[in-house]
């Protein structure tokens, strides 16, 4: 079974510093339904400014596990703050419509995600917020155990991880569709 495709869904970007990263996306996405004219799979130098082709692009970036290295912090949150579409300030009734959103999930690196969020808070001045999502790993890992054994989960903990699944669906669904 593939995953939905939202029409609303233009472009998918894939980027990473390894070219045999690359390769494997590129192997995937052509192994997969969706659809490979919708996809740009390139290679991206952290180290390096964001390329002319990623300039306020974005409506939305997700990093998974980029900011564990602390020297490239900096050069991340300014690729991210140069590559999301500009958030327009309304200056008639004082409000800004969010338009590109920066997600970035990762393992605790506790030293390195403060440094991110304060470099594109101060640095940037973008709007920054941490949730831990740990309740995403315990519902994984609830959905394995349910699949295995549906009789032993205990309903009170069943019914917290589905609602915060339900949550965490619906923040997803309100950005992309």
């Amino acid at each position: 079974m593939n995953a939905p495709i939202s029409p609303r869904l233009t472009r998918l970007s894939l980027t990473d510093s390894s070219a045999q990263l690359l390769e494997k996306c590129d192997e995937n996405v052509r192994k997969s339904s969706f659809p490979a004219s919708k996809v740009d799979i390139y290679e991206l130098d952290l180290k390096a400014r964001a390329p002319g082709k990623m300039l306020a692009k974005f409506d939305c970036i997700l990093g998974c596990d980029c900011a564990y290295y602390f020297p490239f912090v900096t050069s991340l949150a300014r690729i991210v703050a140069n590559s999301l579409r500009p958030s327009p300030y309304d200056r008639v009734d004082n409000t800004q419509k969010v338009i590109g959103q920066f997600i970035h999930i990762s393992p605790e690196h506790e030293e390195s995600i403060k440094h991110l969020l304060t470099k594109l808070s101060e640095g940037y001045k973008m709007n920054t917020k941490t949730e831990n999502w740990s309740d995403l790993i315990l519902f994984l890992l609830f959905w394995t155990l349910l699949n295995k054994k549906r009789n032993n989960c205990k309903k009170k903990w069943m019914e917290r991880v589905i609602l915060m699944w339900h949550t965490i669906r619906r923040q997803v669904t309100d950005m992309f569709l």
